[in-house]
Parts: C-alpha cells; sequence; structure tokens
C-alpha cells in the first residue's frame, strides 16, 4: 500500500513540473493578451532639421580704366629722342601714371602701328611709330592694346605683324586686341582673369581706310560690318560662355563729331541686343556721349561712344579734350554687372618746336598752361571758324565736357 502510494506521489510530481516548470515559454494556442512585447528598438537621439548650406560669393569689384587714340603724329615723338640716340615715350603718360597704374585693368588704342624701326617715326596720312612706344604704354602700366583702327594697314600686313611681334616677345603678359597674327589667333577669344573675374575683350573696326587686306591675309584684322556681323555675334556668344563680363572696343563713328552717329547707335543697339556688358568706343578724336542702350529681354549695355584722342597734334580745340573712362565692376552673389562708372576728362598739351607734348588731367591743367599751347598759333584759317565755338580755356574745355557729358561734368 506504501509503494502504491509512493508510485501516486512521483507521478504526481511530474505532471505538476510539467505544467508549472514550462510557464515562460508560450506556446501557440497562448493567448495574445498573455504575450510580453519583446522590444526590438535600437535607442537614437531625437531627430534634429538640417538646414541646406549654400556656399557664399564673396563680392569681388576691379576697376577698368580706357583712354583712347593714341594719334602719333610725327612731332609727338620729338621729346622721345635721348641725348644718347635711343627713345623714350614715357613722357606721354608722366601726368597720368598713377591712374593708369592703380587700375586692375587698363587699356590703350594704339591708333598707328609700329611697323619697323627702319622706317621712323611717320605721321599722317600713313603712320608709324618707333616700337619703344610700346615700352612707354607697358611702363604706363597698361594691360591691354587695341589694334584694330583705320590705320591699322597703313604699313601693309607686314608692318601690323610685325607690331603684334614685338609686343608679344617683349610684353607677354599685354594682351594685343583687334588683330591676329596666325588664323588660330583669330579664332581665339581674349579673357584675362581679374581677381577672380573673367572678362572677355573683343576689338574691331570699320574699315581701313580703303587699303585692302592682303590676299592670304584675311585672318590678320577683326572688321565691323555688315557681312562680318554674323562672326561678331559667334564671337560675342563664346565670350559669354566664357567670361564672366565681355567688352566689346569698337573703332567707329564719325571724326570731330561730337554727338554719336545713327550708325554708332545701330551697332551699340546691335550688342546690347547680343548680350554685351561694356562698349568703348574710338576714333572720332573727339569725346561723345556716354548712355545705357537696351537690350531685348530687357539687356542692358553701357556704351561709351567714343573717348576722343589721348595724343595727338591736331588743330581743332576740342581735338585737344580726351577722356579717360573709368568703370568698377562687381561680382557677387547675383552676378557680374557695373556698380559705378565715370569719365577723367583729359587735355592733350603740346608747344612751339614740340619741346613739350604731354596729356594732363583736365582737373589739374591751368589757364596758364593753356596759354602756351600752340593751337594758339599753329592752326590755318580753315580752323578758325570752328575755333572760335570752342575757347582754348579751362572754362572752355570744361563747357565742352559739360555740354557731351553733363553727368560727368555735372561738377564743372
Amino acid at each position: 500500500m506504501i509503494k502504491r502510494n509512493a508510485l501516486l506521489t512521483l507521478l504526481l510530481t511530474v505532471v505538476l513540473l510539467c505544467f508549472s516548470g514550462c510557464g515562460k515559454k508560450a506556446d501557440s494556442n497562448t493567448p495574445a493578451a498573455t504575450l510580453q512585447p519583446v522590444n526590438n528598438t535600437v535607442a537614437t537621439e531625437p531627430e534634429t532639421t538640417v538646414e541646406p548650406t549654400t556656399q557664399e560669393v564673396k563680392p569681388v569689384t576691379i576697376k577698368l580704366s580706357a583712354v583712347g587714340d593714341m594719334l602719333m603724329h610725327g612731332g609727338v615723338s620729338a621729346p622721345a629722342v635721348q641725348a644718347d640716340g635711343s627713345y623714350n615715350y614715357d613722357y606721354l603718360f608722366a601726368n597720368l601714371h598713377d591712374k593708369i597704374s592703380g587700375a586692375d585693368l587698363a587699356v590703350v588704342n594704339n591708333e598707328v602701328v609700329m611697323g619697323g624701326n627702319e622706317k621712323g617715326n611717320i605721321g599722317y596720312p600713313m603712320f608709324n611709330v618707333r616700337t619703344e612706344l610700346a615700352n612707354g604704354e607697358a611702363n604706363a602700366g597698361f594691360d591691354v592694346a587695341l589694334l584694330a583702327t583705320n590705320h591699322s594697314l597703313d604699313q601693309n600686313a607686314s608692318g601690323l605683324l610685325h607690331t603684334m611681334e614685338y609686343w608679344q616677345t617683349n610684353f607677354p603678359d599685354v594682351s594685343i586686341i583687334g588683330a591676329n597674327p596666325t588664323p588660330e589667333d583669330a579664332a581665339k577669344i581674349c579673357v584675362r582673369n581679374v581677381n577672380g573675374i573673367n572678362v572677355a575683350l573683343l576689338n574691331y573696326t570699320y574699315g581701313t581706310n580703303g587699303i585692302p587686306v592682303p590676299e592670304g591675309y584675311e585672318y590678320i584684322l577683326n572688321y565691323m560690318t555688315e557681312g562680318t556681323k554674323d562672326r561678331i555675334a559667334d564671337d560675342i556668344k563664346k565670350a559669354k560662355e566664357m567670361a564672366d563680363f565681355v567688352i566689346v572696343f569698337p573703332h567707329w563713328g564719325t571724326e570731330y563729331n561730337l554727338s554719336a552717329s545713327e550708325e554708332q547707335k545701330q551697332w551699340a543697339s546691335f550688342f546690347a541686343n547680343q548680350g554685351v556688358d561694356l562698349v568703348i568706343g574710338t576714333h572720332p578724336h573727339v569725346i561723345e556721349p556716354i548712355e545705357w542702350v537696351e537690350g531685348k529681354d530687357g539687356h542692358k549695355t553701357l556704351v561709351y561712344y567714343s573717348l576722343g584722342n589721348f595724343v595727338s597734334l591736331q588743330y581743332y580745340n576740342f581735338s585737344m579734350l580726351g577722356g579717360l573712362a573709368e568703370v568698377e565692376i562687381t561680382k557677387d552673389a547675383s552676378g557680374t554687372h557695373i556698380s559705378s562708372y565715370d569719365m577723367e576728362f583729359l587735355v592733350t598739351h603740346y608747344t612751339g618746336n614740340r619741346s613739350s607734348v604731354t596729356t594732363y588731367l583736365l582737373d589739374e591743367y591751368t589757364d596758364e598752361l593753356a596759354a602756351a599751347h600752340s593751337i594758339h598759333t599753329e592752326p590755318g584759317s580753315e580752323y578758325t571758324e570752328i575755333n572760335s565755338y570752342y575757347p582754348f580755356t579751362v572754362a572752355g574745355l570744361k563747357s565742352i565736357a559739360k555740354s557731351v557729358c553733363p553727368e560727368q561734368a555735372k561738377d564743372y
């Protein structure tokens, strides 16, 4: 009986263990409400919103200065001759050196060619000047020399090629534009990086005084005619793709005309329609107005129609008044644009026997200097009537400036 009771007790114990020993493992029939949830979530920091970052564009501003025609009549070179027989043209720029060298980009219009020193200095109508003029321009601080003018072929293609060779050999850092030593160069666009701003520079002339380009040299000079409009438009298109800012320097207009011609205005509109940013003209030998020209899509182009002469021995009183364009170009987050512009007025001064030939700022010119100018005594009677309308005094010169460029000469 005891054995039987012990056996029953053992069986009861096994049964109880089966129910109590597996209580932590739920079988498939266990109601879901009795299951303990398992935490599989990995602890993370609270989410934060990250603002997109944009690279800040630090504004950069550069200053461009440009002067007009270096109209090198033979006598302009008289003071260049040194005691030892060498030539030095620094005197032409002595009064403007700080203005020129202080610019980030300085441009000069080389009206005449340097076709070979063996030819000497030759005046109107088939000009030639010694190569030392380039030395003087480089010493003054010019970065760009314009070569497309109506006198570019005065000494034939060889003279223009000699000019380019001298510049490239002796002053490779100076950009020469408007003329091309090779066909390959004719297809290139001049772009200078100035303190982080890429500036494209283009130069064209309306013609060459009837002198044709020699056969085989069709590439040598950039012309601005109806027949070359497509090429110019293509140049500008390429320039806009390569640069932040595009400048065209046209040799255009009517000589001795103090206002822009209809043809100049048509070309200015053409340039504005192509998206050019700045136009600075040369050739008329007198200053002409400055204005904004609106093209298609609202694009606006600043146009200096003519800067007049930097130096000459001409006999019209108003041809002694020139201009130095001053333009500030800014690149910022909105793009590249003209942030300010002005014009300093210049006076060409020459005396008898050409003992003095130089250029002054009008603001620094005096009536004593004006009285000593040979323009009072040398011009013939054919100039008398016209000159009588433009007295050669400081006040007379300021009056011309104010009538042509009233905004820039408002303080006069």
